[in-house]
């Protein structure tokens, strides 16, 4: 039998790439209100804490307040409801990876900071062919990433113990998570953090193309 009999995956950056539509979206709150715009990449470094933040990060430095924050981020919400699923499509080998798992009887599921109905479309459009344990995306800040409360959960629905259970993600927050669940992290490089950063975060595996997941499953 396998070592690890469950993998939970991050969404964006991990599964899928999505930053262009999160881009077109935000920067259409920004052009509505007269605000600078950024480039596409900029937002690679904006996200990963879920959308108030990352709106929070795209505003001009006086509008990063309480105050004024909740406006832009509802503004946000409801542009992403028109971009989520235009650009963002699965990388390359991902498809295969998690039809290959499937087949394999590996236990798997979704765990993102994006709004949990955007995480739900997104995964359900991208892998409609893929039985995943559990989908869940950001319910409230207080259960977002890294706290663990929702890789446990999805961990007892797997009827897994968290041993068991690989948290893959491509950023700082989803090792952190892992290590807050008790799971062994897995960071991929083909996502939105730069890999040195992954490193300085000391992931317990760290891959450059899907089905290395394999090779650390099948250990």
């Amino acid at each position: 039998m396998y070592m690890y009999k469950g993998v939970i995956f991050d969404l964006d950056g991990t599964l899928v790439d999505s930053i262009e539509d999160l881009a077109l979206a935000m920067n259409e709150v920004l052009q509505q209100h007269n605000f600078p715009t950024h480039p596409i990449e900029a937002y690679k470094t904006f996200i990963g804490n879920g959308m108030n933040k990352l709106a929070e990060r795209a505003l001009p430095k006086e509008y990063q307040n309480i105050a004024t924050l909740d406006h832009y981020a509802s503004a946000l919400k409801e542009a992403y409801k028109v971009y989520c699923n235009t650009h963002t499509k699965a990388y390359d080998g991902i498809g295969t990876l998690l039809t290959t798992l499937q087949v394999m009887g590996i236990h798997m599921g979704v765990l993102s900071n994006k709004m949990h109905n955007f995480t739900q479309k997104v995964v359900l459009t991208a892998f409609p062919d893929i039985k995943f344990t559990a989908v869940h995306g950001m319910y409230d800040e207080a259960t977002k990433k890294p706290n663990p409360t929702r890789a446990l959960e999805m961990a007892k629905e797997m009827k897994l113990p968290v041993e068991q259970v690989l948290f893959v993600g491509d950023s700082d927050v989803d090792i952190q998570t892992a290590r807050n669940a008790g799971m062994r992290a897995v960071s991929v490089t083909w996502g939105f953090q730069p890999k040195e950063k992954l490193v300085a975060n000391h992931p317990d595996f760290m891959i450059d193309v899907p089905e290395a997941l394999l090779g650390i499953i099948k250990e």
